[in-house]
C-alpha cells in the first residue's frame, strides 16, 4: 500500500521518472489512471 501510494506521488511529480523506477505491477495498478489523464 505504501508503494502504491509513492506511485502515484512520483508520477504525478515525473511520469517520465516514475514509469522505468517503479515495478510495472505497481504502474499498471496506481499510474494506469494518472498515464491516461496525462495523455
Amino acid at each position: 500500500m505504501v508503494k502504491a501510494r509513492k506511485a502515484t506521488i512520483v508520477t504525478a511529480a515525473d511520469p517520465n521518472m516514475a514509469a522505468p523506477i517503479l515495478d510495472t505491477s505497481i504502474v499498471n495498478a496506481s499510474s494506469g489512471p494518472l498515464l491516461s489523464r496525462s495523455s
